[in-house]
């Protein structure tokens, strides 16, 4: 099992869809448009994760040459201003990601604008599921997602169909369309913090937050 969607409206930045970031201009001759261009129509997967690095190193640069962004978003909704800030070591629990996958999970969550805080807290969840035996049978799976659904309705009470119906349409889209999320994303409907986070992701993605 490896790792982990939300969006904000603005540029692309991988060739694994149209998701988007923040807007930044791209009119400035540093590279990005070439950087872009060769992350949307890399051949392997190894040249698509170099095209995103060089991305990368252009949004740290930008960063510090501009204002910070506005903070009427709630904080843990804001994205990283680069793919690095999400810290993918391996908690104690799951197997390592090779190099190249590592460059693939930050470059599909750094596409949809996925927050840091989510991720961070997220993969820890998930190797908790993973120790915990939860995703050692479809049995466990099916009996923990049972019990994250009834924490989820102790806690939201009336609220809590339409945001399960929200958390799992985000987990669904997000696996569609990046496998390398795959596994992650279906484990996430086990654990309430994903599922619900996942629903308020879904939110914002439909400009109700």
């Amino acid at each position: 099992m490896t790792n982990f969607e939300a969006p904000d409206p603005g540029l692309p930045v991988s060739g694994t869809g149209s998701s988007t970031i923040a807007p930044t201009d791209t009119s400035a001759g540093d590279g990005y448009d070439a950087a872009m261009d060769a992350a949307m129509n890399a051949p392997t997967a190894y040249a698509r994760a170099r095209a995103v690095e060089q991305l990368e190193r252009i949004a740290i640069s930008r960063a510090t040459e501009t204002s910070p962004a506005s903070d009427s978003a709630p904080p843990a909704f804001e994205p990283p201003v680069t793919a690095l800030a999400y810290d993918l070591a391996t908690p104690m629990g799951l197997e390592p990601m090779s190099e190249v996958q590592t460059g693939e999970v930050r470059a599909a969550l750094f596409s949809e604008g996925v927050p840091r805080e989510f991720v961070a807290q997220g993969y820890s969840n998930l190797a908790h599921l993973e120790r915990s035996g939860a995703l050692a049978s479809d049995e466990s799976f099916e009996e923990a997602c049972r019990q994250c659904r009834t924490s989820v309705e102790k806690t939201y009470g009336a609220e809590a169909q339409a945001l399960i119906r929200d958390g799992i349409a985000f987990l669904e889209a997000l696996a569609k369309k990046h496998p390398v999320l795959d596994a992650a994303a279906t484990a996430a409907l086990a654990d309430p913090f994903l599922l619900s986070n996942a629903a308020n992701l879904q939110r914002q993605r439909r400009g109700r937050l």
